[in-house]
């Protein structure tokens, strides 16, 4: 024998439940992320403390492939569609830093050395970006020359 009276107050439980869950759905509530202790006010995560993320080629490889001004020029646009807000390149030589202020410079003072490019943005994106099989830096990476990514922390 089947007693509905309990059965009744099953399903407003029921319903009641789905009826919450979905005003919280709605509200965004559901959607929020746990905190954790690092999360807590004045602290960061390691994300949050990061500016971009840079990377670091090699201008002639071991194996005598040389970067050229259009390698850095399609890094330099690829960045910028990803979202990078700021692109500054560096050129490391004998213990000297140069800024360039476009990549055909690359080119023009003859530099040799590593060939450092600082993107601010969201790290997530620019490094997901920068690793992915079609992108530019992943070329370069078959073809041999040792990249380096990491993520860039702007000192003031």
């Amino acid at each position: 024998m089947l007693d509905y009276g309990n059965k009744k107050i099953k399903n407003r439980y029921i319903l009641l439940g789905l009826l919450v869950a979905s005003i919280l759905i709605l509200s965004g509530c559901a959607s929020n992320t746990v905190s954790s202790p690092e999360d807590k006010f004045g602290n960061k995560s390691k994300t949050d403390k990061v500016d971009g993320i840079e990377i670091a080629l090699p201008i002639k490889n071991e194996s005598g492939f040389v970067i050229h001004s259009e390698d850095v020029e399609a890094l330099y646009n690829e960045l910028l569609s990803i979202g990078a807000a700021q692109i500054e390149i560096q050129v490391e030589s004998e213990g000297k830093t140069e800024t360039i202020s476009s990549p055909s410079e690359v080119c023009e003072g003859n530099h040799e050395g590593t060939i450092k490019i600082y993107a601010l943005g969201d790290y997530d994106d620019l490094s997901k970006g920068v690793t992915a099989e079609s992108s530019y830096l992943s070329k370069l990476k078959t073809l041999g020359v040792d990249v380096e990514t990491k993520p860039y922390i702007k000192t003031p």
